[in-house]
């Protein structure tokens, strides 16, 4: 691959990680004001919905089973938590994507260094609660740091 192709894989990759960055921000303020508003019944009814039928076949499925226990013990609180923590990454998410859209140079460093953070604190409740979710956004994050650093070097480049 030339370094010109190599350089535009390289944007095009990062194109579509802010957009997958938008996406997961919109999802994740959707799901705050779910969380906000609906009650803890109507929750685990919704998870019953999604995951109900995979648990009665498969009892011992670990994604489902774990999903509808953490359901079944979700206190106000918790659900306080979880809400408050969507909202903000969500905010976040969909600030950064919106500015990276927009090619703010002063974007690049700044989400690179909040994605890190995001992406450090992901990794802890990794460790103390172990999530293929979880996991698969640190992977997805990480990717998009590097390509943070390839797209903000290639600006960088064309300006001078």
């Amino acid at each position: 691959m030339t370094y010109w192709n190599k350089q535009k894989v390289e944007h095009y990759l990062f194109r579509g990680a802010v957009i997958a960055k938008a996406i997961e921000g919109f999802i994740e303020l959707s799901v705050s004001i779910i969380l906000f508003f609906a009650s803890s019944e109507f929750i685990v009814r919704i998870i019953y919905m999604f995951f109900g039928g995979e648990f009665a076949e498969d009892p011992a499925d670990f994604v489902a089973s774990h999903i509808i226990h953490i359901s079944q013990g979700l206190t106000h609180s918790m659900q306080l938590f979880i809400a408050i923590y969507f909202l903000v990454h969500g905010i976040i998410n969909l600030g950064i994507a919106l500015s990276l859209w927009y090619k703010n140079t002063w974007a690049y460093p700044v989400a690179a260094v909040i994605l890190s953070i995001l992406t450090l604190y992901q990794i802890y409740r990794l460790i103390y609660t172990f999530s293929f979710a979880l996991l698969f956004i640190i992977i997805v994050n990480i990717v998009i740091i590097a390509l943070l650093n390839f797209e903000y070097r290639r600006i960088r480049r064309n300006k001078s």
